[in-house]
């Protein structure tokens, strides 16, 4: 039986820019999926239908297209919560911490970026991963599912499945993230005694 740290792993993966094991990456997080969550599954099955045919080169495109020249659907949580705000930074910081603490090495990718914040969040105690989960990531998530819309675009299963994998572990977002939040930060808040 595959951990949930290495689940939480393996996941990330898929929202790192695409490589050639992209395709054995996401079979293997389908295939777990089906144990611990089969909405999620069925979610990623049809991302990969979608991406079945394409050639690596499309699938990097389409990737960038999605996450990197889209920012409002960027894969970064803490541009969600915080948009442009000086709080972006203390939550950079704070997962900087985090990345540390739990022993999670950092990629060329800012430190709120989901190939890091889902590691993190798979290495957490249970109080603070339930925290984090439905307070930041979940409703993060949320947000970029309203952005990715086109029926034309793949990734649109893999950011739903994660949501179905979070809510199906955590719960529902403690939140919803709208302009005014944005604006007043009624949020996610950094734990007591963080550095900021």
């Amino acid at each position: 039986m595959t951990s949930m740290v290495s689940l939480y792993d393996r996941f990330a993966k898929l929202f790192a820019y695409p490589t050639g094991d992209y395709g054995e990456t996401l079979m293997t997080v389908t295939s777990l999926m089906d144990e611990r969550c089969p909405t999620a599954a069925t979610r990623l099955r049809q991302f990969s239908e979608e991406i079945g045919d394409m050639e690596l080169h499309d699938l990097e495109e389409s990737f960038t297209r999605t996450f990197d020249l889209n920012p409002a659907a960027c894969a970064e949580v803490g541009w969600h919560l915080f948009g442009e705000r000086y709080d972006r930074g203390s939550f950079m910081v704070w997962m900087r911490e985090q990345l540390r603490r739990q022993g999670v090495t950092e990629t060329h990718e800012l430190p709120d970026h989901l190939v890091h914040v889902l590691p993190v969040l798979g290495r957490m105690e249970a109080e603070e991963q339930q925290r984090f989960a439905t307070q930041a990531v979940e409703p993060a998530l949320a947000v970029m599912i309203t952005k990715v819309t086109e029926e034309s675009n793949p990734f649109r299963h893999l950011i739903q499945a994660a949501q179905d994998f979070l809510i199906s572990v955590h719960g529902e977002p403690a939140w919803k993230i709208d302009e005014t939040q944005m604006q007043n930060h009624e949020g996610f808040q950094l734990p007591v005694g963080s550095k900021e």
